[in-house]
């Protein structure tokens, strides 16, 4: 076969092993994609500092967990403790930590409110059918997504009441920084379980605030 045939198959082949992002904006910081208007970090929140420098406890086991909770006081994990989970999906944090008047999100940056999630699936087809755009096309136990939107949400599971561990494989949690009318937190998932393009969002109660999700930033 001519070289040159060879050559166009094997690229043509290469780039389609590859997800493939929408063309950015130039003056995009590294770490950051636009989606519509807004403008999100490429990946899953992972400082282990608030924004002044003040250091945020590691809580390296389901003790120092719950010691967090009991305490008040902002905490972070990796899913079932283990760093290698970090280095895929991020950190978890606790309620405490995202509240924190220190700032847990980075310079410029700002945990998102409710309406910016929701923006986030209006752009990408509605709360019904952004799922399957927003999911990573790895990872995921049952059907991937496509990753339309190259937001690329991971099924890193989250820390459920009682600070258990869950869901990896099959839900990506966050949280938002908007609270419901009954004051609760607001958190947002993307699901397996039920179907593969719908996402959720629901209120955390007071009474849960044992649980620990992720955080993806949008620009200020």
């Amino acid at each position: 076969m001519n070289r040159k045939i060879l050559a166009f198959i094997f690229f043509a082949i290469l780039g389609c092993s590859e997800e493939q992002s929408p063309d950015q904006p130039d003056n995009l910081p590294s770490n950051a994609i636009q989606i519509g208007d807004q403008i999100w970090m490429k990946k899953n929140l992972d400082v282990d500092t608030f924004r002044n420098g003040d250091e945020i406890f590691h809580a390296k086991n389901q003790t120092d967990w719950d010691n967090s909770y009991i305490n008040k006081l902002p905490a972070w994990s990796y899913y079932e403790d283990l760093e290698e989970n970090g280095k895929v999906y991020g950190k978890i944090y606790n309620y405490y930590a995202i509240t924190d008047t220190r700032a847990l999100a980075p310079q410029d940056w700002r945990i998102p409110k409710i309406e910016d999630w929701n923006e986030l699936f209006e752009f990408n087809g509605g709360a019904d059918n952004a799922g399957i755009k927003l999911k990573s096309t790895s990872y995921w136990l049952g059907e991937n997504g496509n990753n339309e939107s190259s937001f690329g949400a991971l099924p890193g599971g989250e820390r459920f009441l009682a600070g258990y561990f869950d869901g990896i494989g099959m839900v990506a949690s966050f949280w938002s920084s908007s609270q419901d009318s009954n004051g609760h937190i607001i958190a947002v998932g993307i699901s397996d379980i039920y179907e593969n393009s719908r996402v959720s969002i629901s209120p955390v109660n007071i009474s849960s605030y044992e649980a620990g999700f992720y955080i993806r930033c949008i620009k200020e």
